[in-house]
C-alpha cells in the first residue's frame, strides 16, 4: 500500500470517524516517515495525528510527539483564529459596515471540529467604497494595517498577531472567472440575528471554491486541503448540485468541477481514478500547500505560451491588474508609466530581487514541451490559457 492510500484512508477517517480499516502492515518501520513529511507538507499532519491515536497506531518517539505537536499547534492556532474572527465581526456589525466571512472561516462549521480545518489568516469580504471605514474601525480596536494594499485585499493583524486579509474584491485576475466573482453581493444573503453580517449561497460558496481552486492551478497547484473542504461540503453542507454546477459552467468550469470532484471521491471514497484526475493527483502532490515553485513556473509558461511572453507580462503587468494595487489608475491611465515604476521600487526594496532570482531560476529550468503540456492539462480541464 502506497504512502499515498495510507494517508487518505486516515484522512477519511478523521473526517467521518468511521475507523480507517487500515493494514497494520502498511505502516512499516520507514512508513511513518514517510507519511509525516507527506502529511506535514500539505498541513494535514493533524488529522493524521488524530486517525493514528483513534486507533492506537501513534508512532512512538520522536515522530509520534512531532505528530502529536502538529495536532496541538492546530488546535492553538484554531482558538486563536477564532478569538480574532469574533472580535472582527463585533467591530464591523457594530461600524455598521456589511461584510462576507470567506472560505475557512465558513468551512470550519463543517468540519467535526473547527480546529480540524487550519488556515493560515482569515478572509472577509467588504465593499470596496467601505474598505477606509473596515480598517479604520478594525483599527480602533488595536488591528495594525499593513501600508500596502494588494490586488484585492489589504492585511491587517489582531493584537495577538492572527493574519486577517480584508477583501474589497474576490477576483482573481482571471477573465474566465472575475466577472462571476465581482457578482458576489448579488448572492450574499442575510444571517439571522445579524445586521450587517452576510454569507455566500450555499450554491455561490461552492462555486467561489471551485473558482478559487482554478487559480491556484494555474499558480503552481492548490494542496489537498480544498479537495477535502468538498468532500465535508458534500457530505455536510446543504447545497444544490444543479446550481453551483450551473455557476461553474456559467464561467466554463463544469470539467475542471468534474475532475476535481472525480479526484475527491477516489481519494476518500474509493472510486476509480479518471484519466484527467489522475494527472491532476500528481500535479497537486507534486506541490504543497500552495504548490510549488516547479510547479509555478510549468503553469505559467503554460498559459503565457512561453518564457519570453510570461516574463514581458510580469514586467509589464495589464493596466486591469495594476489599478488594483494603484486605484488612481482608474481615472488616470496615463499614469501607468509612472506605477510601474513605483510598482518596480516597491518590489526591490521587500525582498524581490531574491525572490526574483529563485523565480528566474525556476523558470530556466522549465523545457518548451513542459510548459506545451500543461498548457494541454489546463485546456482538458476546461482552464482557458491566454
Amino acid at each position: 500500500m502506497s504512502t499515498v492510500d495510507v494517508l487518505f484512508l486516515l484522512l477519511r477517517s478523521a473526517l467521518t470517524g468511521e475507523p480507517s480499516r487500515l493494514p497494520k502492515e502498511a505502516l512499516t518501520a520507514e512508513a511513518p516517515e514517510a507519511l509525516y513529511r507527506l502529511a506535514k507538507k500539505h498541513d494535514v499532519a493533524h488529522l493524521v495525528a488524530l486517525a493514528l491515536e483513534r486507533e492506537g497506531l501513534l508512532p512512538e518517539g520522536k515522530l509520534g510527539e512531532a505528530l502529536k505537536s502538529q495536532q496541538m499547534l492546530a488546535i492553538y492556532r484554531t482558538e486563536t483564529a477564532l478569538f480574532a474572527y469574533d472580535e472582527i465581526k463585533a467591530a464591523l456589525e457594530e461600524a455598521e459596515i456589511p461584510f462576507i466571512p470567506l472560505k475557512g472561516a465558513i468551512l470550519r462549521d463543517y468540519y467535526p471540529e473547527p480546529w480540524m480545518r487550519t488556515s493560515c489568516d482569515i478572509d472577509i469580504l467588504v465593499r470596496k467604497e467601505q474598505l477606509n471605514d473596515a480598517v479604520a474601525a478594525l483599527q480602533e480596536k488595536g488591528y495594525k494595517a499593513s501600508e500596502k494594499l494588494n490586488y484585492h485585499d489589504i492585511s491587517l493583524y489582531s493584537p495577538s498577531g492572527v493574519h486577517l486579509e480584508l477583501h474589497f474584491s474576490i477576483k482573481e485576475n482571471m477573465p474566465q472567472i472575475d466577472p462571476m466573482l465581482e457578482s458576489v453581493w448579488d448572492y450574499a444573503e442575510g444571517v439571522e440575528g445579524k445586521k450587517y453580517e452576510k454569507r455566500q449561497s450555499a450554491a455561490y460558496f461552492v462555486f467561489h471554491h471551485i473558482a478559487h481552486m482554478s487559480y491556484h492551478f494555474v499558480s503552481g497547484g492548490c494542496g489537498i486541503k480544498p479537495l477535502l473542504d468538498l468532500f465535508v461540503m458534500r457530505q455536510k453542507m446543504p447545497y444544490e448540485e444543479e446550481k453551483a454546477r450551473a455557476l461553474c459552467a456559467a464561467c466554463g468550469l463544469e470539467d475542471f468541477y468534474g475532475t476535481v470532484l472525480s479526484l475527491t471521491e477516489a481519494w476518500l471514497e474509493g472510486k476509480p481514478h479518471t484519466p484527467l484526475s489522475q494527472k491532476a493527483e500528481s500535479y497537486i502532490l507534486s506541490g504543497g500547500v500552495y504548490g510549488s515553485s516547479e510547479n509555478h513556473a510549468v503553469a505559467k509558461q503554460g498559459v503565457a505560451g512561453g518564457k519570453f511572453k510570461y516574463f514581458w507580462g510580469r514586467l509589464f503587468p495589464p493596466l486591469s491588474f495594476l489599478k488594483e494595487t494603484y486605484p488612481v489608475l482608474s481615472r488616470h491611465k496615463w499614469l501607468y508609466p509612472v506605477m510601474l515604476v513605483r510598482r518596480f521600487f516597491s518590489y526591490l526594496f521587500t525582498g524581490g530581487l531574491r525572490r526574483g532570482k529563485k523565480e528566474w531560476q525556476a523558470n530556466q529550468a522549465v523545457s518548451r514541451d513542459e510548459a506545451l503540456q500543461m498548457r494541454a492539462f489546463l485546456e482538458q480541464l476546461g482552464i482557458q490559457v491566454k
